[in-house]
């Protein structure tokens, strides 16, 4: 058994598929030739620095050739006659005729795939897979071999792995062994020593089992409660006496007001100079605050702070809300006349500077300057048009003859 043999012939067996000058029936059939053959054949383990000699690749190849064959006719599969270079080979119709057998076709697909995976893998990966296929072979053949611990890797088929065997060989194991024999404690699911019949039904009875040592009293919530409140009020005695001898808070009938808090505190001192009590909290609805009794049941009027120029008209909401509609677009409609009345051309009619201030009145300020160039422009197309036509009048009635 040699790795780097058993590589380098599948790596043959590989590249003679590949040439299509030998196909298998199955990988598994081309793997155990090519490693049947490397283990028989007198080529070194590893090769020198020039290579594997010559004349071993070609008698192996010679090998793996006629053995290929062979298989491939025992299987039912060949090449086809009239098939191109590097065709897979498929199965043998029988001589009787009728369809191939089933193993043939399965066979014939087998060769195929692997003529298709030696044609498009890249060497790289065939390598690296042949190597770890060899390596796992190897593996497995020591591990099945019967040799003794000192020349196999493990143990052969036959020895099982159980807490007796592994006690035979470790030290730990056979005093786990000894320690807890196999099956003393674990009895498996649903399967237990216990008495559990008064448990399954709940049953209430004294404790089978007592505490050697245990403090003596009673260990009920009740009592401990008791015990807790009493021991909580001795506390707070303790600490209002504590804290009256060493001044750090008042007797319980003084309350933590912020004139007492000036007494010995700087910043309470200043708070209660700049915050006297009740300046700012005067509870809810009683606010000083000196409003006009109209501000309370909104009576419209002018701002105290409001400015002394402001445009004319007013800005009353109440006053807008009493326009009506006709009263509105009125307004809107003088607003616009004023904004581009003077803007028009002068040759437009009074019923045109309507529709045209009526145009706009929807418009911004550049949506209206586009329109009145619009209409200079049009205003222009038409007045030359209107003194084309009179030249064209004039030159018509001089050029009449004279009656």
């Amino acid at each position: 058994m040699g790795l780097f043999k058993r590589a380098a012939v599948r790596g043959m067996a590989h590249e003679l598929v590949r040439r299509n000058l030998v196909n298998f029936p199955s990988k598994v059939a081309m793997d155990e030739v090519a490693d049947a053959v490397a283990d028989a054949s007198p080529m070194p383990e590893v090769a020198e620095e020039g290579g594997h000699s010559p004349e071993d690749v070609a008698a192996i190849a010679q090998k793996l050739i006629a053995i290929g064959h062979a298989l491939q006719e025992q299987a039912g599969i060949g090449p086809d006659a009239g098939a191109p270079p590097g065709a897979p080979p498929l199965p043998k119709i029988p001589e009787g005729g009728g369809p191939p057998p089933d193993e043939a076709v399965e066979a014939a697909k087998a060769a195929a795939y692997i003529l298709k995976e030696a044609s498009y893998t890249p060497v790289e990966d065939l390598a690296s897979n042949a190597a770890i296929a060899c390596m796992e072979k190897a593996a497995a053949e020591v591990s099945q071999k019967t040799a003794s611990p000192q020349g196999a890797l493990m143990h052969g088929g036959d020895a099982q792995n159980t807490p007796a065997a592994a006690a035979k060989n470790d030290s730990v194991a056979a005093l786990d062994q000894k320690q807890r024999p196999q099956g003393q404690y674990h009895d498996g699911a649903g399967n237990t020593a216990l008495e559990t019949a008064k448990g399954e039904i709940g049953h209430q009875g004294a404790p089978t089992v007592s505490p050697s040592n245990s403090p003596s009293g009673t260990n009920s919530v009740n009592s401990d409660a008791h015990k807790s409140a009493a021991l909580l009020g001795l506390r707070a005695q303790l600490k209002q006496a504590a804290s009256t001898l060493i001044g750090v808070a008042s007797p319980a009938s003084t309350k933590n007001k912020e004139t007492d808090a000036a007494k010995s505190d700087s910043v309470a001192a200043l708070d209660l100079k700049n915050r006297a009590p009740e300046a700012y909290h005067v509870g809810v609805g009683n606010t000083n605050i000196g409003e006009d009794a109209a501000a309370r049941v909104g009576k419209e009027q002018v701002h105290p702070k409001a400015p002394s120029n402001s445009p004319s008209g007013s800005n009353s909401v109440t006053q807008a809300s009493k326009l009506s509609s006709d009263e509105a677009y009125t307004l809107l409609f003088n607003k616009c006349a004023e904004d581009v009345l003077s803007s028009l051309p002068a040759s437009y009619s009074d019923e045109q500077k309507v529709a045209a201030v009526k145009a706009m009145m929807g418009l911004d300020r550049d949506g209206r300057q586009a329109y009145i160039t619009e209409a200079h422009k049009t205003a222009a197309e038409t007045s030359a048009k209107k003194e084309s036509s009179l030249l064209e009048s004039v030159r018509r009635i001089a050029s009449a003859p004279a009656t």
